[in-house]
Parts: structure tokens; sequence; C-alpha cells
């Protein structure tokens, strides 16, 4: 994390919002409203990723048509705090990418505790993500889109 900060008396946001405040105008339309909209990063809310838990975390390579290399895109589903919905991030133009789990166990109940977006230059933006386990996400991209998709009735 760059701007977010903690210490013995919780997580600091303050520096963060400043910093989105100031860096908004470097951020593409989507990515903006994801980063500068608080109910993202909000204690309880149905759109919030506090709390939310990892179920997929899918890279995916293209073959570019005449060109030498690929594209990546990475789609990671969050199933929301309140088990209604998933949460759909799509990264296009994807530069690098870090995905740290700490011992794999048994324990599917892995959640969001913090999230970070910030442009690394222009047109190259990062979006951290720390769990409450101690892993995390790290993605580098050019493109992004988020998504909801609700669940339907659970079957017993």
């Amino acid at each position: 994390m760059n701007w977010i900060r903690q210490d013995e008396q919780g997580w600091h946001f303050d520096a963060y919002f400043d910093y989105l405040a100031g860096a908004a105008a470097d951020l593409p339309d989507t990515l903006r409203e994801f980063a500068l909209d608080f109910g993202n990063y909000a204690l309880r809310g149905r759109d919030s990723l506090h709390d939310a838990r990892m179920s997929a975390f899918r890279v995916e390579k293209s073959a570019v048509d005449g060109a030498e290399g690929a594209t990546v895109s990475i789609e990671v589903v969050l199933l929301d705090q309140q088990f209604e919905g998933e949460m759909l991030m799509t990264y296009s133009g994807v530069m690098g990418y870090l995905l740290q789990e700490t011992l794999c166990s048994d324990d599917p109940g892995v959640d969001v505790l913090v999230h970070e977006v910030s442009v690394v230059e222009p047109g190259r933006y990062r979006h951290t993500v720390l769990f409450d386990n101690g892993g995390g996400y790290a993605v580098e991209f050019s493109g992004f889109t988020r998504a909801r998709r609700e669940r339907g009735p659970s079957r017993v």
C-alpha cells in the first residue's frame, strides 16, 4: 500500500483519499468511478469490497493477430460481504500481477481487508488488495471494468 496506512489505532485512509482527489483526472472513467466511490471501502455495504471473499482469480492470455506476444487480462470474482451477489472486476492490458496466498487451508473465510488504486504512470494503473490472512494481490493494467451479478436463491 502506498497511501493507506495502519497503526495501533487502525487503518488510515485520509492520505489515500487526498491522493485520489488529485489523481482523479488521470484515471480512466470506469476506474475513476470505482476508486472515488467511498461505498467500495465502507465497513458495511452492498458494493463494499471490505469483507468480500475472493472466489476466483482468472488469468487469460490471448494472442494478438499479426503481432508478437499476447494480451493478458485478469478477472477477479468476489462474493460480497452479505453473500447476496458477486462483484466481477476485469483488468485488461495487464502488464504484471502478483498473487500471494498464505497457507492454503480448508477455511474459505479469507476476506478483503483494504484495497487501493493508484497511478503507476500515465496509462498504467495498479490495484492492490490485502486479505485479512496476510495474503493479497496487485495488478498493473491499462483498462478496468466492474460488474455485479446477483446470486439466485440457494438450493438445499
